[in-house]
């Protein structure tokens, strides 16, 4: 410890170090601009057959989000074999989305990832499943359509996922202000 003379101002002290930023936990996910984040057609044995990814920033985490929900979907399917109804509903939520899921009577699964917080509802989106589901059949109708590698590189299939998509989804999607640009409701008078 340094000892001052009497009559001798101290040295200054230094300033204090600011503290250290804590970085958050969890990444907060950035909003999609869209409702439908992505529609995906699943063959047998899980092999996807169409990918249409409508949020570019997650196009590989969309992508793995729909092959490791299959097994969900699997249950969905299984607690409605009685069912003749082809939608699953809501197979799973992860991140503030939701995974709506469809599966025929071939077991040709179909797939859409939707932002929870969109508010589409849920008849919005079977009618567009539905319509993919239209859209992979005239695919198969065709008798020059050949599968590339696997997937369906077809413009015309996919021209008509992405205007079901566009039609059913999107425009029904409900568009909510953060909280900051709500308006607030005028004060009620006293009695």
């Amino acid at each position: 410890m340094a000892t001052t003379q009497p009559g001798v101002p101290a040295p200054p002290r230094p300033p204090p170090a600011p503290p250290a930023p804590v970085p958050p936990a969890v990444p907060a996910r950035k909003p999609s601009p869209r409702a439908c984040a992505a529609l995906a057609v699943i063959g047998k044995k899980n092999r996807p057959l169409a990918f249409r990814v409508y949020d570019a920033n997650s196009d590989a985490y969309l992508r793995n989000l729909i092959l490791c929900s299959l097994d969900v979907v699997d249950e969905c399917a299984q607690a409605q074999e009685n069912s003749r109804d082809e939608f699953l509903g809501v197979a799973t939520t992860v991140d503030g989305r939701k995974l709506y899921a469809s599966r025929t009577a071939t077991g040709i699964t179909l797939c859409a990832v939707l932002d929870a917080a969109a508010g589409v509802p849920e008849a919005h989106v079977r009618a567009c499943l539905a319509d993919a589901r239209k859209a992979y059949a005239k695919c198969l109708a065709n008798p020059f359509f050949k599968l590339d590698g696997g997937e369906i590189t077809s413009p015309v299939f996919a021209t008509r996922v992405d205007e079901a998509v566009r039609l059913r989804l999107e425009s029904a999607a409900v568009v909510r202000a953060p909280p900051s640009q709500r308006p607030t409701p005028p004060p009620t008078p006293p009695r």
